[in-house]
């Protein structure tokens, strides 16, 4: 493989690895929540098939959304000389440049769609899972707390009671 494909091969693999590894991170996210804080729909959603279907489903979406990088990226061969005696050297130089209105768009919507929600969703679901595992449970009815708010009081009364008696 020569210079000139990897220039536009590397940037392309990296940006589609990188975003897939966010969206299956926010996907096991996704899981997390379900295993945690809905258990009985978790073995109707969470099926094998539909697991499969959306690890293809990233891959895709990260396959597709990194196209344009192949247009972005520049390759440029120079010749580079340190001073007049020394030997010239072919430098190759490889640039993913945002120097246009639709290259920064298109930077702009790649960090908002893979970074900026992926992190929105994530603190969502943590927070979720967090008040679902750490809250006290919010199922008790009134006569109960009502009765447990009567058993504390009667215990003070309980210890003023022997407290008084002691002169």
């Amino acid at each position: 493989m020569n210079s000139h494909s990897r220039c536009y091969l590397f940037p392309y693999v990296e940006q589609v690895v990188f975003q897939a590894s966010i969206l299956t991170i926010a996907a096991i996210s996704v899981e997390r929540y379900f295993a945690i804080c809905r258990p009985l729909q978790a073995m109707y959603v969470l099926t094998r098939r539909r697991t499969c279907i959306v690890i293809a489903l990233i891959w895709l979406l990260g396959l597709l959304l990194c196209s344009p990088v192949f247009t972005i990226t520049v390759f440029k061969v120079e010749e580079y000389r340190m001073n007049d005696c020394s030997p010239t050297y072919l430098v190759h130089d490889c640039r993913s440049v945002a120097s246009t209105t639709p290259t920064v768009a298109y930077f702009t919507t790649i960090t908002l769609l893979f970074l900026v929600f992926p992190l929105a969703l994530l603190c969502g679901l943590y927070v979720s899972i967090c008040r679902k595992l750490y809250d006290v449970p919010m199922t008790e009815s009134r006569d109960c707390r009502s009765q447990r708010v009567k058993m504390k009081s009667r215990r003070q009364v309980r210890h003023l009671s022997l407290y008084s008696c002691e002169y």
